[in-house]
């Protein structure tokens, strides 16, 4: 007879559609569980919160593109350079233009935390055995240096970059963009609704802690 000590471990491959649990836990099954928990919950984040609030921005205010230049300006998660993609893709996404938006926004996550790292004196750079010099992915960012990003990013926000970005039993969100498996309807789904907005908040936050000279600073361009 065979004994539950003996059965073989679960298996787990690529987005299962039904997961087993007759073996050790499974941490890939895990967190396949609690990404489609967060699915539903990201439905209604993008349905109940942000459609509704960035169109209640956009129709009762005068809102440009400068004003989002200070902004990212004052972010430690924009690097120099960055500030007027960043802008544009925010200026973008409270329009409604989805499309543009997420193609100027999502691929810039990875530099992103990379450029984080590095003001805080962590190399993620690695020299191969040839003498090359190879970055560090995303996948390799969130496992090698999750301690330090830990210190910069809440733990909640980075698990849900986690799930969506990078767990292969996830969205993918990054690797369907970049590799052009994205339709024209596919832009206006809530999960890249909201990965666009989960990327954008994170550039923005920073910033609200010195708000008093962003905002002088968006004064002074005029914009008020």
């Amino acid at each position: 007879m065979l004994k539950m000590s003996d059965q073989p471990p679960a298996r787990y491959v690529g987005t299962p559609t039904r997961l087993q649990f007759n073996g050790p836990p499974d941490e890939d099954q895990v967190r396949f569980l609690m990404n489609q928990q967060e699915r539903f919950r990201r439905q209604m984040a993008v349905a109940g919160k942000i459609n509704t609030i960035r169109r209640m921005i956009m129709n009762e205010n005068y809102v440009s593109l400068a004003m989002f230049i200070p902004i990212m300006q004052a972010s430690a998660f924009v690097p120099h350079d960055h500030e007027l993609i960043f802008a544009k893709g925010a200026f973008r996404f409270l329009a409604g233009d989805d499309v543009e938006a997420a193609h100027l926004i999502l691929p810039q996550l990875e530099n992103s935390l990379r450029h984080m790292l590095a003001l805080n004196g962590i190399e993620t750079n690695r020299i191969n055995p040839d003498g090359t010099q190879e970055e560090a992915m995303l996948s390799r960012l969130l496992e090698e240096h999750r301690e330090p990003l830990l210190t910069m990013i809440p733990a909640a926000m980075l698990q849900e970059v986690d799930l969506l970005f990078n767990f292969r039993g996830g969205a993918s969100v990054r690797n369907e963009l970049a590799h052009g498996k994205m339709g024209d309807g596919d832009f206006w789904s809530p999960v890249v609704i909201y990965a666009t907005w989960l990327v954008l908040r994170m550039a923005c936050v920073p910033s609200f802690r010195v708000w008093p000279d962003v905002a002088s600073a968006m004064f002074s361009q005029g914009c008020h």
